[in-house]
């Protein structure tokens, strides 16, 4: 069993983690020659072979988004008081928008949340929102730190400190996860397994999934500031964060909204059926609290 559920966690990484090397080894915001080499050495076919085609997709919207937020940001250097600064934000919310349709950034997490707890469209709003905001400030921290300490601000030093803070997150995941696992074995144990009642979304548990899945820095903030950085408009960068948070808080939300949606369905379909309804709602109430153990543990045991 412990193999087997090694191997899922493998998969799920290489899917996840597969499509982003791509993005990042055409990303205009480089500005060392190694990581266009490697990019140059690859076989052409190479990205089509292991990415998702729909992810693929993306990746090249959000490549053409990136060339023109870097013209943006020249353009800016050079007029900071012009119209670009506006564009910039603009493009930064849309690029936000589908960076988070991208593997990561807490849409597993909201997911599987609401997968195994009841909540309301406003609290699918809040921890989308909530997550995504701890994933760009994690980012800009980062890089900000690394500026004011003078070390060489990079994606290189950037993903050295990523490394060792995603252990951390996958840690507090998997520790969150059994919390909520605890959580839903006793509701349905205390209600009976028939009543419905309980798995309710809560405050402290939505902020605690948000500040520990957030603690994993948004690469696609990183490499907006430390662009924005190179060409002495960090101020720029900084700003943009905000309209880029937002917009991966919209896709963020809408994974929770629509979960909310669909699960609110499939148990008011089976409710004429006590049967069906129970199991059903035992379904949901435990395969949510499963998947999220399974990306903390999985991926913390992986990063070890």
């Amino acid at each position: 069993m412990k193999h087997i559920c090694f191997f899922i966690s493998l998969l799920v990484i290489m899917v996840f983690l597969a499509p982003d090397r791509a993005v990042h080894a055409e990303n205009p915001f480089f500005t060392r020659d190694a990581p266009q080499k490697k990019a140059a050495d690859r076989h052409p076919g190479d990205r089509q072979r292991f990415a998702i085609p729909f992810i693929n997709e993306i990746a090249a919207l959000q490549g053409e988004i990136r060339q023109r937020i870097t013209a943006f940001a020249r353009e800016i250097r050079q007029a900071p008081a012009g119209g670009a600064m506006f564009s910039l934000l603009g493009l930064s919310m849309v690029y936000g928008i589908l960076h988070a349709l991208g593997p990561g950034h807490g849409k597993t997490i909201v997911f599987s949340y609401f997968l195994s707890r009841r909540g309301s469209l406003f609290q699918a709003v809040m921890l989308g929102t909530g997550l995504s905001f701890a994933h760009v400030l994690s980012a800009t921290t980062i890089v900000v730190i690394l500026f004011l300490l003078g070390k060489q601000t990079s994606l290189f030093a950037f993903h050295g400190i990523e490394n060792r803070i995603e252990t951390l997150s996958y840690l507090l995941i998997g520790l969150i996860g059994l919390f909520l696992l605890y959580k839903a074995v006793t509701e349905l144990y205390r209600n009976g397994f028939s009543a419905g009642r309980g798995g309710e979304a809560d405050g402290r548990s939505m902020a605690a999934l948000s500040l520990s899945a957030g603690l994993i820095p948004c690469p696609g903030a990183a490499i907006i500031l430390l662009f924005t950085l190179s060409q002495g408009i960090l101020w720029a960068g900084l700003l943009a964060m905000i309209p880029l948070a937002a917009g991966m808080g919209v896709t963020a939300s809408a994974v929770g909204m629509a979960t909310i949606g669909s699960r609110a369905v499939a148990l008011g379909a089976a409710r004429s059926y006590e049967t069906l309804f129970i199991l059903f709602y035992m379904f949901f109430s435990l395969a949510g609290v499963l998947l999220i153990n399974l990306f903390g543990w999985g991926l913390f045991f992986h990063a070890l």
